[in-house]
This record gives structure tokens, C-alpha cells and sequence, in this order.
């Protein structure tokens, strides 16, 4: 019975969604009849069919013996047979659960479906790059002098900077630069940050979807050759070097523009949906608090 009751709790919870098939039985065609429930033929193409309606731990061990998977098939639908014979089908709540049950598999799948089946041509993906890299795929060659500063009280440390000593200092670093020094050579010499410090200053390569501490998104919007104002931080003051500033190539970031352009097509297509469907609330009293929510991501696979 544990089996029983799993397979209930999946058709009633998870029967919408297709997990990757587990192999069973490779070596038997689809088309082969390998059992006969009550008098009707079941295909090898069916049991696998049934099987990918299972989470993987469960698909495992109906591979290990189909007979049983096909055996609670059996015992289900004798039950539901003799459910409709006695009208469940048409009476609360079984009725209200087969038709959520219904529109909760056949909704998602139509969305799916719809999915796939967008197509995306390649003069698209052109068009689509040259119109947002450079929000999207502007990268950034960031240099990076780091002046700390700390509670001098709380170290032994005598050189520890105040906040307002740091500021000043890093202040008059940028008037230097501004007055042509070198940026790589007063990251040696001042830079707080040792890492960066030892490579001439060099932070990192930046691109818009990184991980990035607040307010260094500001070298998006520099020119090569540009040097930020100071940059607080919790314990310290930036200043960012945009070294160079260029765009990742399409060839490395074709699958995500593919990608954008078909969950774009995707919104449009169920924005629409959404634009068409009407519903009226003639009652006062039955009035929604807050609109219907919009149209969410892909569907799931």
C-alpha cells in the first residue's frame, strides 16, 4: 500500500510535471504490448509514459519491477471506474478536485507548449544584442586604490585612518590623477587592499549581472581612462579606474540573447492571454482587493 498511497499523493500534487526518464527496459520496443489490464493492451511506450510522472526515487524503483507501476495503474483505475459509477465524478468535492486537477495539468502544458514552440530567428539575436549591450554586456577592466579607515583607539595600529582622514586622502589622490599621475603607480604605493595593490591596482573585469557592493555599478557609466570620486564603503574609500571598457562579443553570449528573446516572445504571448480574458464581478460585495497578477516566468520543464 506505501506505493499506493505515494502514487495517489503524485497524481493528486505532481501529475502536471515531466521528470527526466529513468531507462527502463531499453531493449523492448515502444510499440510492444507488455501487459493487459482488465482485458486492454498496454504498450511498453505507455509504462514509460506513466514512469516520467514520478520523481526520480520513485521512477528507480518502478524500473526495478514495471509490473508494479503497472499494477497500481490497475488498481487506480478500477477505483476510478467504480467512482464514476457511483457519481463521484459529479459531486463536491471530487468534482471541484477534478476540475482544478484538470486545469492545473492542461493550463501549464498549453504554456509549455506555447514555449517551445516560439522561435527565435537568428537576425533577431543580432538586432537584440546591438540594441542592449550596452546595458547588458558592457564589461569593464576596473582598476582599484583602497584607502582604509577604522577606529584608532580600538588598535594598536597607529596609522589607522579616520573616516574623515581617509575621505581626505583619497581626495587629494584623485587631484593627482586628474593631474595626470600614474593610477597603477599610487595604487602601489597608497592601496590598502593587497591584492589589487600588488597588481597594479587591477580589481577585476566587471560585467552588469555581477555580484558587486553598491554603488560600484558607477563604472557602467564611466569612459575608459575615467577615475571615480571616493567610494564609501564600510570600512574604506574607493576610487574605481575604468582601464578599458568594451562589450563581450556575441559568440560568447548568443545562448543567453536566445534565450531573452524567447521568454520575451513567451510574456507577449500570455500578456496577451492575460488582455483577453474577461471577468466581470456584478456583486459588490465580491470585489477583487488587488488586480491579477501578471504573467510570470517560463513555464517549468
Amino acid at each position: 500500500m506505501k506505493f499506493l498511497k505515494y502514487l495517489l499523493f503524485a497524481c493528486g500534487t505532481l501529475a502536471w510535471a515531466q521528470f527526466p526518464a529513468v531507462p527502463i527496459r531499453p531493449e523492448v520496443p515502444d510499440s510492444t504490448v507488455v501487459a493487459i489490464m482488465d482485458g486492454t493492451p498496454v504498450t511498453m511506450a505507455q509504462v514509460r509514459g506513466w514512469l516520467t510522472s514520478q520523481p526520480p526515487q520513485i521512477q528507480q524503483q518502478y524500473a526495478q519491477d514495471p509490473a508494479l507501476l503497472v499494477n497500481q495503474v490497475a488498481l487506480l483505475q478500477r477505483l476510478s471506474d467504480m467512482a464514476k459509477q457511483n457519481k463521484l465524478d459529479q459531486e463536491s468535492p471530487t468534482k471541484d478536485m477534478l476540475y482544478f486537477s484538470q486545469i492545473n495539468i492542461l493550463g501549464p502544458a498549453m504554456a509549455q507548449k506555447q514555449y517551445q514552440a516560439v522561435e527565435v530567428l537568428p537576425d533577431e539575436i543580432v538586432k537584440e544584442y546591438e540594441a542592449t549591450k550596452s546595458t547588458k554586456y558592457i564589461q569593464v577592466k576596473v582598476d582599484a586604490i583602497y584607502i582604509a579607515f577604522g577606529d584608532a583607539s580600538l588598535s594598536a595600529d597607529k596609522k589607522v585612518l579616520t573616516e574623515e582622514q581617509a575621505k581626505a586622502k583619497a581626495g587629494k589622490l584623485l587631484e593627482e590623477i586628474h593631474k595626470g599621475a600614474d593610477f597603477a603607480k599610487l595604487a602601489r604605493e597608497n592601496s590598502d587592499d593587497q591584492t589589487s595593490r600588488e597588481k597594479g591596482g587591477y580589481l577585476d573585469t566587471l560585467t552588469p549581472g555581477d555580484n558587486i557592493p553598491e554603488g560600484f555599478q558607477i563604472v557602467f557609466q564611466m569612459k575608459a581612462g575615467d577615475t571615480s570620486e571616493p567610494l564609501r564603503q564600510p570600512n574604506g574609500f574607493y576610487l574605481l579606474h575604468a582601464e578599458s571598457v568594451d562589450f563581450r562579443p556575441l559568440k560568447d553570449v548568443r545562448d543567453r540573447v536566445f534565450n531573452d528573446l524567447k521568454q520575451k516572445h513567451f510574456n507577449e504571448w500570455m500578456d496577451k492571454i492575460h488582455r483577453d480574458i474577461k471577468v466581470e464581478y456584478p456583486n459588490p460585495a465580491f470585489q477583487p482587493k488587488q488586480p491579477a497578477p501578471a504573467p510570470g516566468g517560463a513555464p517549468s520543464k
